[in-house]
């Protein structure tokens, strides 16, 4: 988050774009987001020129010009004085004081969890649940990272790959066992993230001001409402199946011998009324949803893929309002999907199966976030557990 650059008396007017272009070796604007440039200067001049020609390059900053003739005091550069003048610098970006602080709490939680893991095998002996390491001459000191240490800590880890996957994990290829204690990790991170937050908002928070909301109805509003949306709702897919894993459904007839996944109908999900709806026909995205529940792909027990139809249709030519609301009807909320903004809409009544294996589910799109996962079959569970009366009207 930021960057360092001395400019000195010597610095020449035709170094300035040379100063540039070493900035540009090192962050790259494309991959990185903002940052503050803190400027070490005698000349604010040349400071100036650089900030120009980053911004041109694409470069997104807020600079901190800080002349060296205020950083000083009768002893030497002023540590209270520099950070005075940073903070300065910073006060108006609000919204990157955020993020420094949020990116922070990530770096703590992850520093918090890495040393719990570690210190387990020191906790365990203490509590009597192992031998302490043995001791003698040639023994490294207890506290060092030695093979004892590194082979007890490789055991917390198959313990979390084995909490992942069910309680197995022996016998299983390296790669798999890490890829579950990874997983395992990510879960924990959430969690260590949150606690590591609120302790930075009792230390300080920046203030961001009066709550500024976008124009509804917009064009700006309505796509970075999508985009949002998927950030907060979708995910990359993982190359095997997985809960929450959507699939183009290509032709109703299938691949092959095998039976066709039944898809939606645009006439079961639209409003009779709609205009436009003959065009729409030709825009929107026939896809099958896994639903198969998470315990069922950790313990392996999987007798077939669970499915569940639905069609994403272009929020650019409808709006929530031409979708039905009827019981059998789940509609996400709009989301920025392969380029364009989707509505998705899965039809309930639908719910269908495939074999183990089905070449049809080699490919995943992206995947649900596990709470829009969970909300949708809390919606299909209800729907396939209602009871209904039967009766006669008068």
């Amino acid at each position: 988050m930021f960057l360092d650059l001395v400019l000195g008396d010597t610095t020449t007017d035709e170094a300035v774009p040379a100063i540039a272009e070493n900035v540009k070796h090192v962050v790259d604007p494309k991959k990185n987001g903002p940052f503050v440039l803190i400027f070490w200067t005698d000349n604010v001049g040349k400071a100036e020129a650089v900030k120009k020609i980053l911004r041109e390059s694409g470069f997104r900053f807020v600079p901190a010009i800080m002349e060296k003739d205020d950083c000083r005091n009768k002893e030497g550069f002023d540590l209270v004085k520099i950070r005075a003048g940073v903070r300065m610098s910073v006060k108006e970006a609000s919204a990157l004081q955020l993020f420094m602080m949020w990116e922070n709490s990530a770096h703590r939680a992850c520093e918090d969890i890495v040393r719990r893991l570690s210190d387990l095998h020191a906790a365990d002996a203490e509590c009597g649940g192992a031998e302490a390491p043995a001791r003698g001459p040639d023994r490294r000191d207890a506290g060092s990272i030695d093979r004892e240490w590194s082979d007890k800590l490789l055991e917390a880890i198959g313990g979390l790959a084995r909490a992942v996957g069910g309680g197995r994990a022996a016998g299983q290829e390296p790669a798999k066992v890490v890829e579950k204690a990874l997983y395992a990790l990510n879960t924990t991170l959430a969690d260590a993230v949150h606690r590591e937050t609120r302790r930075s908002l009792r230390d300080s928070a920046p203030d961001l001001g009066a709550p500024r909301a976008e124009g509804r109805g917009g064009a700006n509003s309505y796509s970075h409402t999508g985009k949002i949306n998927s950030w907060l709702l979708t995910k990359d897919a993982v190359d095997e199946p997985a809960p929450g894993s959507v699939y183009h459904n290509g032709e109703p007839r299938g691949e092959g011998s095998a039976s066709p996944i039944p898809r939606a109908e645009l006439d079961d999900l639209l409003q009779r009324d709609m205009p436009g709806k003959e065009d729409l026909r030709g825009r929107i995205k026939h896809v099958v949803l896994e639903v198969t529940p998470a315990c069922d792909f950790a313990e392996e027990k999987m007798r077939a893929h669970r499915l569940l139809p639905g069609v994403m249709l272009p929020g650019s030519l409808l709006k929530r309002k031409h979708i039905k609301s009827a019981e059998y009807a789940y509609t996400s909320p709009v989301m920025f999907l392969e380029g364009d903004l989707y509505y998705m809409v899965f039809d309930l009544r639908r719910f269908t199966s495939v074999d183990i294996g089905d070449p049809r589910l080699r490919d995943p799109a992206f995947a649900l976030q596990s709470e829009l996962l969970a909300d949708i079959q809390s919606k299909l569970s209800n729907h396939v557990s209602r009871t209904g009366v039967v009766s006669l009207r008068p």
